[in-house]
Protein backbone atom coordinates (compact mmCIF):
# COMPACT_ATOMS: atom_id res chain seq x y z
CA UNK A 1 0.00 0.00 0.00
CA UNK A 2 1.33 3.66 -0.89
CA UNK A 3 1.30 5.22 2.40
CA UNK A 4 3.39 8.27 1.27
CA UNK A 5 1.92 11.89 2.64
CA UNK A 6 0.38 14.16 0.17
CA UNK A 7 -0.91 17.41 1.15
CA UNK A 8 -3.43 19.65 -0.28
CA UNK A 9 -3.07 23.12 1.41
CA UNK A 10 -6.01 24.34 0.67
CA UNK A 11 -7.53 20.80 2.12
CA UNK A 12 -5.73 21.03 5.28
CA UNK A 13 -6.74 24.12 5.76
CA UNK A 14 -9.92 23.77 5.32
CA UNK A 15 -9.66 20.50 7.91
CA UNK A 16 -8.19 22.98 10.10
CA UNK A 17 -10.87 26.16 9.87
CA UNK A 18 -13.52 22.77 10.74
CA UNK A 19 -11.06 22.10 14.00
CA UNK A 20 -11.83 25.86 15.27
CA UNK A 21 -8.66 25.13 17.06
CA UNK A 22 -6.03 27.62 17.36
CA UNK A 23 -3.33 25.30 18.70
CA UNK A 24 -3.69 22.92 15.97
CA UNK A 25 -3.45 25.53 13.60
CA UNK A 26 -0.11 27.41 15.34
CA UNK A 27 1.12 23.68 15.58
CA UNK A 28 0.58 22.79 12.06
CA UNK A 29 2.54 25.45 10.57
CA UNK A 30 5.03 25.43 13.07
CA UNK A 31 6.34 21.61 12.41
CA UNK A 32 6.09 22.66 8.73
CA UNK A 33 8.88 25.33 9.31
CA UNK A 34 11.00 23.38 12.01
CA UNK A 35 9.64 19.70 12.20
CA UNK A 36 8.30 18.29 15.44
CA UNK A 37 10.09 19.05 19.18
CA UNK A 38 7.34 19.15 21.83
CA UNK A 39 9.67 21.39 24.21
CA UNK A 40 10.82 24.02 21.84
CA UNK A 41 7.22 23.67 20.06
CA UNK A 42 5.84 24.78 23.84
CA UNK A 43 8.87 27.38 24.78
CA UNK A 44 8.43 29.67 21.29
CA UNK A 45 4.53 28.95 20.76
CA UNK A 46 3.88 29.98 24.70
CA UNK A 47 2.12 26.82 25.13
CA UNK A 48 2.42 23.90 28.00
CA UNK A 49 4.12 20.14 26.97
CA UNK A 50 0.68 19.16 27.31
CA UNK A 51 -1.04 21.83 25.21
CA UNK A 52 1.49 21.09 22.35
CA UNK A 53 0.59 17.10 22.59
CA UNK A 54 -3.03 17.55 22.51
CA UNK A 55 -2.92 19.50 19.53
CA UNK A 56 -0.25 16.93 17.74
CA UNK A 57 -2.76 14.06 18.84
CA UNK A 58 -5.54 16.26 17.33
CA UNK A 59 -3.49 17.00 14.32
CA UNK A 60 -2.80 12.98 13.73
CA UNK A 61 -5.78 12.09 14.40
CA UNK A 62 -7.02 14.75 11.24
CA UNK A 63 -4.49 13.54 8.99
CA UNK A 64 -2.67 16.38 9.20
CA UNK A 65 0.69 15.49 11.35
CA UNK A 66 3.72 15.23 9.43
CA UNK A 67 7.02 16.34 10.91
CA UNK A 68 10.01 17.02 9.31
CA UNK A 69 12.02 16.07 12.53
CA UNK A 70 12.80 13.36 14.36
CA UNK A 71 11.09 12.28 17.62
CA UNK A 72 14.19 13.65 19.95
CA UNK A 73 15.33 11.12 21.72
CA UNK A 74 13.99 8.02 19.96
CA UNK A 75 16.12 8.02 16.39
CA UNK A 76 13.20 7.38 14.31
CA UNK A 77 10.68 9.62 12.30
CA UNK A 78 7.15 9.82 14.03
CA UNK A 79 5.15 7.59 11.90
CA UNK A 80 2.45 8.97 9.90
CA UNK A 81 -0.82 8.84 9.21
CA UNK A 82 -1.62 6.80 5.78
CA UNK A 83 -2.80 8.70 3.00
CA UNK A 84 -4.85 7.91 -0.41
CA UNK A 85 -2.84 7.68 -3.79
CA UNK A 86 -3.28 11.03 -5.69
CA UNK A 87 -5.61 10.47 -9.09
CA UNK A 88 -6.48 12.40 -11.81
CA UNK A 89 -9.71 13.86 -12.50
CA UNK A 90 -9.91 12.37 -15.78
CA UNK A 91 -9.37 8.78 -13.95
CA UNK A 92 -12.32 9.70 -12.22
CA UNK A 93 -14.70 10.84 -14.52
CA UNK A 94 -13.68 7.83 -16.88
CA UNK A 95 -14.00 4.92 -14.26
CA UNK A 96 -17.51 7.12 -13.29
CA UNK A 97 -19.05 6.32 -16.97
CA UNK A 98 -17.66 2.80 -16.96
CA UNK A 99 -18.04 1.97 -13.50
CA UNK A 100 -21.56 1.22 -12.30
CA UNK A 101 -20.63 0.51 -8.62
CA UNK A 102 -19.05 3.61 -8.26
CA UNK A 103 -21.21 5.65 -9.94
CA UNK A 104 -23.75 4.05 -7.20
CA UNK A 105 -21.18 5.09 -4.59
CA UNK A 106 -20.83 8.63 -5.97
CA UNK A 107 -24.18 9.00 -5.72
CA UNK A 108 -25.14 7.89 -2.73
CA UNK A 109 -22.28 9.77 -1.09
CA UNK A 110 -24.09 12.76 -2.93
CA UNK A 111 -27.43 11.61 -1.19
CA UNK A 112 -25.66 11.72 2.34
CA UNK A 113 -24.34 14.87 2.05
CA UNK A 114 -26.96 16.62 0.62
CA UNK A 115 -24.79 18.03 -2.17
CA UNK A 116 -23.28 17.06 -5.77
CA UNK A 117 -19.94 16.02 -5.25
CA UNK A 118 -16.82 18.29 -6.14
CA UNK A 119 -13.78 16.84 -8.05
CA UNK A 120 -11.64 16.50 -5.08
CA UNK A 121 -14.60 14.79 -2.67
CA UNK A 122 -15.22 12.10 -5.67
CA UNK A 123 -11.29 11.43 -5.78
CA UNK A 124 -11.42 10.14 -2.03
CA UNK A 125 -14.39 7.87 -2.55
CA UNK A 126 -12.34 6.29 -5.51
CA UNK A 127 -9.48 5.70 -3.44
CA UNK A 128 -11.55 3.90 -0.89
CA UNK A 129 -13.08 1.87 -3.11
CA UNK A 130 -10.09 1.09 -5.52
CA UNK A 131 -6.73 1.53 -3.31
CA UNK A 132 -8.12 -0.14 0.01
CA UNK A 133 -10.70 -2.61 -1.97
CA UNK A 134 -13.53 -2.26 0.77
CA UNK A 135 -16.51 -3.52 -0.58
CA UNK A 136 -19.35 -1.26 -1.98
CA UNK A 137 -21.91 -2.07 1.14
CA UNK A 138 -19.36 -1.69 3.95
CA UNK A 139 -18.43 1.82 2.36
CA UNK A 140 -21.83 2.54 2.43
CA UNK A 141 -22.43 1.70 5.63
CA UNK A 142 -19.26 3.51 6.64
CA UNK A 143 -20.30 6.67 4.71
CA UNK A 144 -23.77 7.00 6.65
CA UNK A 145 -21.97 6.30 10.01
CA UNK A 146 -19.22 9.08 10.06
CA UNK A 147 -22.19 11.40 8.48
CA UNK A 148 -24.06 10.40 11.74
CA UNK A 149 -21.02 10.77 14.10
CA UNK A 150 -19.90 14.15 12.23
CA UNK A 151 -23.84 15.89 13.24
CA UNK A 152 -22.75 14.71 16.38
CA UNK A 153 -19.67 16.19 16.80
CA UNK A 154 -19.86 19.72 14.93
CA UNK A 155 -23.62 19.63 15.61
CA UNK A 156 -24.51 21.12 11.88
CA UNK A 157 -21.98 23.19 11.51
CA UNK A 158 -19.51 22.78 8.49
CA UNK A 159 -17.13 19.67 9.13
CA UNK A 160 -14.50 17.95 7.15
CA UNK A 161 -16.59 14.76 6.03
CA UNK A 162 -14.23 13.45 3.47
CA UNK A 163 -11.42 13.80 5.85
CA UNK A 164 -13.38 11.87 8.54
CA UNK A 165 -14.11 9.32 6.00
CA UNK A 166 -11.07 9.16 4.74
CA UNK A 167 -9.54 8.03 8.31
CA UNK A 168 -12.28 5.84 9.18
CA UNK A 169 -11.78 4.36 5.95
CA UNK A 170 -7.88 3.78 6.86
CA UNK A 171 -9.04 2.43 10.68
CA UNK A 172 -11.50 -0.45 9.02
CA UNK A 173 -9.21 -1.43 6.84
CA UNK A 174 -6.47 -2.43 9.69
CA UNK A 175 -8.91 -3.64 11.72
CA UNK A 176 -9.89 -6.40 8.84
CA UNK A 177 -13.45 -4.82 8.48
CA UNK A 178 -14.50 -6.16 5.13
CA UNK A 179 -17.84 -8.11 5.24
CA UNK A 180 -21.21 -5.90 6.21
CA UNK A 181 -21.65 -8.04 9.43
CA UNK A 182 -18.22 -7.43 10.59
CA UNK A 183 -19.00 -3.64 10.27
CA UNK A 184 -22.70 -3.51 12.30
CA UNK A 185 -20.82 -5.33 14.83
CA UNK A 186 -17.56 -2.82 14.66
CA UNK A 187 -19.41 0.21 14.45
CA UNK A 188 -21.77 -0.85 17.47
CA UNK A 189 -18.72 -1.58 20.38
CA UNK A 190 -17.32 2.12 19.08
CA UNK A 191 -21.04 3.44 19.81
CA UNK A 192 -20.66 1.28 23.08
CA UNK A 193 -17.40 2.63 24.33
CA UNK A 194 -18.30 6.52 23.31
CA UNK A 195 -21.46 6.53 25.04
CA UNK A 196 -19.72 4.41 28.25
CA UNK A 197 -17.08 7.05 28.53
CA UNK A 198 -19.68 10.08 28.05
CA UNK A 199 -21.10 8.88 30.99
CA UNK A 200 -17.68 8.97 32.98
CA UNK A 201 -17.58 12.64 32.33
CA UNK A 202 -20.11 13.22 35.04
CA UNK A 203 -18.05 11.15 37.27
CA UNK A 204 -15.29 13.27 36.51
CA UNK A 205 -16.96 16.98 36.40
CA UNK A 206 -16.81 17.35 32.93
CA UNK A 207 -19.06 19.73 31.09
CA UNK A 208 -19.39 21.57 27.88
CA UNK A 209 -16.66 20.04 26.05
CA UNK A 210 -15.30 17.02 24.38
CA UNK A 211 -12.68 14.84 25.82
CA UNK A 212 -9.26 15.94 24.56
CA UNK A 213 -7.62 13.25 22.49
CA UNK A 214 -5.45 11.85 25.33
CA UNK A 215 -8.68 11.79 27.95
CA UNK A 216 -10.55 10.03 24.49
CA UNK A 217 -8.06 7.34 25.22
CA UNK A 218 -7.99 6.72 28.81
CA UNK A 219 -12.00 7.11 29.01
CA UNK A 220 -12.55 4.45 26.17
CA UNK A 221 -9.98 1.84 27.22
CA UNK A 222 -11.76 2.30 30.73
CA UNK A 223 -14.98 1.21 28.65
CA UNK A 224 -13.37 -1.25 27.07
CA UNK A 225 -12.10 -3.08 29.93
CA UNK A 226 -15.83 -3.33 31.41
CA UNK A 227 -15.78 -0.93 34.24
CA UNK A 228 -19.16 -0.08 35.45
CA UNK A 229 -19.92 3.67 36.59
CA UNK A 230 -18.93 3.31 40.56
CA UNK A 231 -15.88 1.28 40.14
CA UNK A 232 -14.94 4.50 37.56
CA UNK A 233 -16.29 6.64 40.39
CA UNK A 234 -14.25 4.48 42.85
CA UNK A 235 -10.90 5.11 41.26
CA UNK A 236 -11.50 9.18 41.01
CA UNK A 237 -12.38 9.33 44.84
CA UNK A 238 -8.98 7.73 44.94
CA UNK A 239 -7.23 9.74 42.60
CA UNK A 240 -8.04 13.37 44.20
CA UNK A 241 -7.94 11.83 47.66
CA UNK A 242 -4.41 11.45 46.97
CA UNK A 243 -3.29 13.80 43.96
CA UNK A 244 -5.56 16.63 44.66
CA UNK A 245 -6.82 16.22 40.88
CA UNK A 246 -8.00 14.30 38.02
CA UNK A 247 -4.56 13.12 37.05
CA UNK A 248 -5.41 10.43 34.01
CA UNK A 249 -2.30 8.39 34.64
CA UNK A 250 -2.76 7.69 38.46
CA UNK A 251 -6.13 7.02 37.80
CA UNK A 252 -5.57 4.47 35.13
CA UNK A 253 -2.78 2.82 36.96
CA UNK A 254 -5.72 2.14 39.87
CA UNK A 255 -8.10 0.76 37.32
CA UNK A 256 -5.53 -1.30 35.54
CA UNK A 257 -4.58 -2.99 38.40
CA UNK A 258 -8.31 -3.67 39.35
CA UNK A 259 -8.82 -4.81 35.87
CA UNK A 260 -6.08 -7.58 36.24
CA UNK A 261 -7.32 -8.60 39.48
CA UNK A 262 -10.85 -9.14 37.72
CA UNK A 263 -12.46 -6.11 39.34
CA UNK A 264 -14.98 -4.24 37.41
CA UNK A 265 -17.74 -3.64 39.87
CA UNK A 266 -18.21 -1.60 43.08
CA UNK A 267 -19.17 -4.81 44.85
CA UNK A 268 -16.31 -6.85 43.40
CA UNK A 269 -13.58 -4.10 44.74
CA UNK A 270 -15.27 -3.74 47.89
CA UNK A 271 -14.93 -7.06 48.75
CA UNK A 272 -11.63 -7.25 47.39
CA UNK A 273 -10.11 -3.91 49.25
CA UNK A 274 -12.28 -3.18 52.34
CA UNK A 275 -12.66 0.87 52.87
CA UNK A 276 -9.87 2.70 54.54
CA UNK A 277 -7.71 5.84 53.54
CA UNK A 278 -5.56 5.65 51.46
CA UNK A 279 -1.80 6.31 52.44
CA UNK A 280 0.19 5.51 49.66
CA UNK A 281 0.01 5.16 46.12
CA UNK A 282 -2.25 2.51 44.76
CA UNK A 283 -0.02 0.44 42.85
CA UNK A 284 1.74 -0.40 46.01
CA UNK A 285 -1.44 -1.65 46.96
CA UNK A 286 -4.48 -0.14 49.58
CA UNK A 287 -7.62 1.17 49.93
CA UNK A 288 -9.96 3.96 50.60
CA UNK A 289 -12.30 5.68 52.24
CA UNK A 290 -14.68 7.09 49.32
CA UNK A 291 -15.67 11.03 49.30
CA UNK A 292 -18.15 12.70 50.83
CA UNK A 293 -20.58 14.32 48.59
CA UNK A 294 -19.25 17.36 49.70
CA UNK A 295 -15.47 17.03 48.81
CA UNK A 296 -16.49 15.19 45.76
CA UNK A 297 -18.42 18.54 44.53
CA UNK A 298 -15.34 20.72 45.86
CA UNK A 299 -13.01 18.67 43.72
CA UNK A 300 -15.09 18.75 40.66
CA UNK A 301 -15.40 22.42 40.96
CA UNK A 302 -11.58 22.53 41.47
CA UNK A 303 -10.97 20.52 38.12
CA UNK A 304 -13.79 22.98 36.26
CA UNK A 305 -11.57 26.08 37.55
CA UNK A 306 -8.61 24.61 36.08
CA UNK A 307 -9.72 23.84 32.80
CA UNK A 308 -10.97 27.54 32.83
Amino acid sequence: MNSKKQFDPAEAAEALIAAHDGDMALLYIYTGLRGYDPDNAARELCRTKEQIENAREKLENAGLFSPRANVPGTGRPIKEAPKLPVYTADEITGREKGDPTFRDLISEAGQILGHQLSSSEMIKIYGIYDHLALSPDVIIFMMHYCKEEIDRKYKGSRSPFIRYLENEAFEWYEEGIRDYDAAEKYVAEKRRKREKSEQYKKIFGISGRDYSPSEKKYAEAWADMGFEDEAVSRAFDITVLNTGKLAWKYMDTILRNWHAKGLHTAAEIEAAEPSRKVTRPPQQGGSYTALTPQEREKLKNRHRRQEE
